[in-house]
């Protein structure tokens, strides 16, 4: 199975996951960066904002840009925002959601909510329903359990 990971991540908490998880399943990468990065704590209340409201942003990819269409699986890694997907990762996936064949999440946080409600909002957004999911706190280092079902999960697929 061909596998894309593409994660937003602005502490790097969800990069070092991401990563990780892309080193063990073999996958491929990409990350998403905003344009226009906000900085400070207006930048702070900003991003807050736009991932409140879903607002879509204007990203970048790292590298070339990955043709989604020919993955059998993208897992789009992310942040929580104000309790939602952070608004980089689900502009990535509002401009690639008729090309993906197969979708799971990741979330990572900095409290032990699970935020589960988030998937199912996802769905509802992407017209798709997920395969996989994980949210955890931190880089996934106190979720190992978490984070090695996760991958069960996707190589069982």
């Amino acid at each position: 199975m061909k596998i894309l990971i593409a994660y937003y991540s602005k502490t790097g908490k969800t990069r070092a996951l991401a990563e990780r998880i892309s080193d063990r399943l073999g996958a491929d990468r990409v990350e998403i960066r905003l344009k226009k990065e906000y900085k400070g704590v207006i930048g702070f209340f900003k991003s807050a904002r736009d991932a409140m409201k879903e607002k879509p942003v204007d990203i970048i990819l790292s590298g070339d840009a990955p043709r989604v269409e020919e993955y059998d699986l993208v897992i789009c890694a992310s942040p929580v925002w104000a309790g939602r997907f952070s608004s980089p990762a689900l502009s990535f996936i509002r401009q690639n959601d008729i090309r993906i064949k197969k979708i799971a999440y990741i979330l990572t946080h900095g409290d032990k909510q699970s935020y589960a409600e988030i998937f199912g909002r996802l769905d509802a957004i992407v017209s798709l329903t997920h395969c996989a999911q994980l949210s955890v706190a931190g880089n996934g280092n106190e979720d190992a359990r978490a984070v090695e079902e996760f991958i069960k999960q996707v190589q069982a697929l």
